[in-house]
């Protein structure tokens, strides 16, 4: 199965998702990465079955700017309810709360994240990996 993966964003770099989905190379499923949400379009989206999205509501990992439009919540809403599948994952839910299309279709959003913890905390130890 074919998987869009929608990801990079200013907080969170694209190479963390592609790591972890590397877990699944040789598998029966294959993803193909959109960066920067300039690149996104509703007729690629629709050439997928599934979209995993992991980016907040910004253009890239170098533009901050909003790219969760109105027209854009719409293709997500349409794209689910012609059967196709959404998983959201962490920052796919990050930024979107005044975005109540996407908001709806996601069931919520998330609202803020604690501050990086300064201790020898695994947090500390993971973020360092990366």
């Amino acid at each position: 199965m074919k998987i869009l993966v929608l990801c990079g964003d200013v907080w969170h770099p694209p190479q963390i998702p592609r790591k972890g989905l590397d877990a699944l190379a040789g598998t029966e499923f294959t993803f193909d990465f959109i960066e920067d949400a300039r690149d996104w379009t509703t007729e690629t989206m629709a050439a997928y079955p599934l979209v995993i999205l992991t980016k907040s509501d910004n253009v890239s990992l170098t533009d901050k700017t909003n790219w969760m439009t109105d027209t854009i919540q719409l293709a997500f809403s349409n794209y689910v309810r012609q059967g196709n599948g959404l998983l959201a994952i962490h920052s796919g839910t990050a930024e979107y709360d005044q975005k109540p299309v996407i908001r709806g279709l996601l069931g919520g959003v998330f609202r803020d994240h604690p501050a990086r913890s300064t201790g020898r905390g695994i947090y500390d130890h993971q973020l360092s990996k990366w």
